[in-house]
This record gives structure tokens, sequence and C-alpha cells, in this order.
């Protein structure tokens, strides 16, 4: 049994959660409308957020990226405070993100947009970033670079395309 109030009928849902659960990656949102049992939901089929996939992400990468020293101001929508800021400004610090580009501000004003779900080609490029993949960037649009490496090294996910939400 899945220590979640809205634990996922299917299989291999709960396996994926099981896992990530066991080993500390994932504790469910108490604030989300948990129960009278008090168990945390997990939300298992909503979209997922560019906060929570960097959390999913940079903790199964290191252990430590949540400790409290790699909390920082780390993007103009990041604050120190923030749930997510360790492991967002840990990721920012390792080069794996660098926030949306907006075409009139330096990078130093670029917003990470914590709260809109992560988008298919958005993963794969934080993917093949972290696990330091060779690109070839040869034209196109901004991720078809990191799709490229993906297909190459069996991470792209059949059935997902850019734009998709995860």
């Amino acid at each position: 049994n899945l220590p979640y109030r809205d634990a996922p009928s299917d299989r291999s849902t709960a396996i994926a959660i099981s896992v990530l659960t066991d080993a500390g990656v994932l504790q469910g949102d108490a604030g989300s409308g948990g129960g009278p049992s008090g168990l945390p939901n997990i939300r298992p089929y909503d979209e997922l957020n560019r906060a929570e996939f960097m959390k999913i992400v940079m903790t199964l990468s290191d252990p430590n990226a949540g400790d409290a020293s790699f909390a920082r101001n780390c993007f103009v929508d990041v604050a120190t405070s923030a749930w997510y800021s360790p492991y967002v400004c840990r990721a920012k610090a390792l080069g794996i993100v660098t926030g949306h580009a907006l075409a009139d501000k330096p990078a130093a004003q670029w917003p990470f947009k914590p709260n809109a779900a992560v988008q298919y080609e958005e993963a794969v490029k934080v993917l093949v970033k972290l696990y330091a993949l060779p690109i070839d960037s040869q034209g196109g649009e901004w991720y078809e670079p990191y799709i490229r490496a993906a297909v190459s090294n069996d991470l792209a996910i059949s059935g997902l395309r850019p734009g998709d939400h995860i």
C-alpha cells in the first residue's frame, strides 16, 4: 500500500510512485486536500510542474541536492524560501537550466516559471544536460538537438512530442 490518500490504481504508475517514494524523492502534499486519514496526496495523474520536475531529477542525481545551502534567489521568480529553491538553484549552478529567455532582458532577469507545466522538450533538455550527452547543434528549433540526443541514447519517451506536458 502506498502512503497516499489518492494512490494510483494502475500497476505501472503505482510501481513508479512506490520506487520514488522509497528513494525519498516523493513524499506527497499534505496541503493539497489531504483527508481525515492524515495521508498526503500525490496527484498521480496531474501534470508535473517545472519545480516538481527539478526536485525529482535533482534528487535522483544527487541525494544532497535539497540541502538548504543551495537555496538562493537564482531566478527572478525563485525565492530563497521556496521549497524548490535548492533544487532549481543547484540545477542552475550546474548549467542544467537557464530559465525562459526573454529577448529584451539579460539572462540574469530570465524567469524560471516554477509553476508552469513542464513540457516534454524541456524535460529532455534537462536530462541531456544532466547526463552530459553530446548534442549535434545543427539548425532547427532550439530543442531539436536535445531530442536527437535523447533518441540516440534511448532517453526519448515514445508517444510524447515537443509541446506535450508531462
